[in-house]
């Protein structure tokens, strides 16, 4: 008898793909506008193999010039393959369809969840008495609920007393295409044979390759026609029988966390779990979307293969770059309800990466650093400080680090290193000193994003200082995805012509997630900047050097908020912190000390940090700068009493005091105006000097005091 089943349960898989599959032809989309036909069109004429015609309607398209809302409704009712199939292309197709995808991102249409009006469309679109109302009811679905009627239409798929309606909804969830996949893929754990099937059927028909690591997964279910659909699924997404879903989730996970998975058009808010037999959304914010979904693909290859390095590897990064992005957010707008939520979990998602051990975390860093992603490197960086041991120091990523191209990463990892517990000499400390004496010194540090078109964006970029910390990319689609996810970019340098997107389409997508950034357009001609009107800033005439960069970049940065100063100072303070930190375990930071003492007239929470450094690893050529602090009226009193206490701790060390110094700090001691704390401070520190006989005498005399009463 079981052996019966399964055949029959074969047989109705095969029949159900068929049959379905038969239906999708007759899916009629509504009344088309001209930009919709023009598009449709070009799609045809482009399967058709005729890419010359092809592109003159396409071309048309991009010469409508169509609204937000326009790309938003032909995105949501178009057949997603024909998307798929612009972006596979290369040069001006891919173009063309990413800027419809953008300008879809932009459109202020919102998919309802309400799940009244979803219940009622799927009845009508699954038992509806003839095609039209069906259609309607389907199109109705698409257009203003997308993946948030998949629950509904799992229901029906999953009810074994349907018939002609597991039918009609899995061509439901096929028009529903790629918005469903997510959905359906997570069903896929069900453990209701039928639905899992069922759900299997609809991802075949859609042939998204994010389904791959689920069909190679369930190839090996127990159920044959399961295993059947399977089979007929991997096929369709072009993977070959026997693929190893670890791997293909891996693959999966490495895309997301990456971005390259997910464009602009396609971000969600929800990701899907299922509970007690359904399914159930949980609210996600944007910017953290495509890396709750490769933290996802990671732990399902883990438990796939709970040995597997790479998936912990994925895992570790995905969790870090979750707490690293809304750290972000939260420094660029603390008032984001969203994040403001998950602030109590960022110790959490910390946890969850520091679980994984310094070897993991190593290799988190490594492939931040290869994948150019500076926010998830910091933030392994950090993680590092907390596991390393100083004794393996030599074989760690963090020396590889230190010579970073990106100040951000260099000063990252010599604050790192100088935190590692002792138990050793620490691996290139002198280098270490050096870019901690830099990294003090840094008095105004703005973010640049500068996206261009070749190898020379990078070139442009590379060594350039005066405040600046530039990264490059040579691609308007990774650009996006960047700054959507880490939005604290001061200005943005945007390449007319990019080899991915419409330079437009990126300025919009930009001004929309940060109207603050200041957008420098990189052209040939002036004129060229005359469409873009104020959404940018200012132009660079091109070709790029590091001099007009720099030049243009300072002039726009001239009215940026005065907070962007907190950056440098805590990155400054921060450094004298390490330096401090480093001369109390023998480190020499003598070559840091002229950087440290030049810091003593900014705010105290710089200066304060810079004198206990100076005290702690300088010398007597550091005097004169802390005498001077002593002497100025406009020092604060905390600053006098650790610069004095610095003054002590060299003098201590010293041989001898500088020419002058004794008569200044004597002045101090005995003068009834100051503050009577200063001036205990300053005598202790004279008494540790080595002092001539005479000069203690006249200290002594100075101060001497009867204790004579009345």
């Amino acid at each position: 008898p079981t052996r019966l089943l399964e055949f029959m349960a074969t047989r109705i898989g095969k029949s159900l793909l068929s049959f379905v599959a038969a239906l999708l032809p007759c899916a009629l989309l509504p009344a088309q506008s001209e930009v919709e036909k023009l598009f449709q069109e070009g799609v045809r004429l482009l399967r058709m193999g005729e890419r010359d015609q092809a592109m003159v309607k396409l071309r048309q398209v991009l010469a409508a010039d169509p609204s937000n809302k326009e790309a938003f409704d032909l995105w949501r009712e178009a057949d997603e393959s024909n998307f798929l199939l612009l972006l596979e292309e290369a040069g001006d197709f891919a173009k063309i369809g990413e800027m419809l995808l953008n300008r879809a991102a932009m459109s202020s249409g919102e998919l309802s969840r309400d799940p009244e009006a979803i219940a009622k469309l799927v009845e009508q679109a699954v038992h509806g008495e003839n095609f039209g109302l069906r259609e309607t009811a389907t199109v109705a679905l698409i257009k203003s609920h997308g993946e948030f009627a998949v629950p509904a239409l799992c229901g029906i798929i999953a009810d074994p007393d349907e018939d002609q309606g597991v039918n009609h909804a899995i061509l439901v969830l096929t028009r529903l295409g790629r918005r469903a996949v997510l959905p359906l893929v997570e069903a896929l754990q069900s453990n209701n044979e039928l639905l899992r099937r069922n759900a299997a059927s609809a991802l075949v028909l859609i042939a998204d390759i994010r389904s791959a690591p689920a069909f190679a997964r369930i190839a090996k279910d127990s159920s044959e026609a399961v295993r059947y659909v399977a089979h007929k699924g991997l096929a369709a997404v072009g993977i070959s029988a026997g693929a190893d879903p670890v791997q293909l989730g891996l693959a999966q996970a490495a895309r997301y966390l990456s971005s390259s998975s997910l464009r602009v058009g396609q971000l969600s808010e929800v990701v899907w779990k299922l509970e007690k037999g359904s399914l159930s959304m949980v609210d996600v914010p944007a910017p953290l979307y495509h890396l709750e979904l490769g933290k996802r693909f990671a732990e399902e290859a883990r438990r796939q293969d709970p040995a597997s390095e790479e998936a912990l590897v994925l895992m570790a990064r995905a969790y870090l770059a979750q707490a690293a992005t809304i750290e972000e957010y939260l420094r660029f707008d603390p008032e984001n309800e969203s994040m403001q939520a998950l602030q109590g979990s960022l110790l959490r998602l910390r946890m969850v990466a520091m679980a994984a051990g310094p070897d993991i975390l190593r290799r988190a860093l490594q492939e931040s650093l290869r994948d150019q992603q500076v926010v998830v490197a910091e933030a392994c960086i950090a993680a590092l400080a907390e596991t390393e041991d100083r004794r393996d120091l030599a074989g760690s990523p963090l020396l590889q680090a230190i010579n970073s191209g990106d100040r951000r990463i260099a000063y990252a990892a010599a604050l790192a290193i100088s935190k590692v517990g002792a138990g050793g000499p620490i691996p290139a400390s002198k280098v270490v000193v050096r870019i901690l004496a830099q990294a003090v010194g840094e008095e105004s540090l703005h973010l640049v994003k500068l996206i261009g078109k070749d190898a020379q964006t990078g070139e442009a970029a590379a060594g350039i200082t005066g405040g600046l910390a530039v990264d490059a990319v040579n691609s308007g689609r990774r650009a996006i995805s960047q700054i959507y996810s880490f939005p604290n970019y001061d200005v943005v340098v945007v390449s007319e012509d990019l080899p991915d997107l419409h330079a437009r389409d990126v300025v919009d997508l930009i001004r929309r997630r940060n109207p603050a950034i200041k957008i420098l357009l990189l052209c040939a001609d002036e004129s060229a900047a005359e469409a873009y009107g104020e959404s940018i800033d200012g132009v660079i005439l091109g070709p790029l050097n590091a001099n007009n960069l720099i030049s243009k970049a300072r002039e726009v940065l001239v009215d940026l908020d005065a907070g962007r100063q907190q950056r440098a100072d805590l990155i400054s303070s921060s450094a004298s912190a390490a330096l401090y930190s480093l001369a109390r375990s023998g480190v020499d930071v003598i070559p840091a000390t002229t950087s440290l003492g030049a810091q003593l007239d900014r705010p105290d929470p710089v200066s304060l940090a810079a004198a206990m450094a100076i005290g702690e690893g300088g010398d007597v050529s550091s005097i004169p700068a802390l005498l001077q602090v002593l002497s100025s009226e406009g020092s604060s009193p905390e600053l006098k009493l650790a610069s004095a206490r610095a003054t002590g701790r060299i003098l201590g060390r010293a041989e001898q005091l500088p020419t002058g110094c004794f008569d200044q700090l004597l002045s101090i001691a005995t003068d009834p105006a100051q503050d009577q704390a200063l001036r205990s401070v300053v005598v202790t520190a004279l008494g540790k000097g080595r002092l001539s006989p005479g000069n203690r005498l006249m200290l002594t005399e100075a101060l001497k005091l009867e204790a004579a009463g009345k």
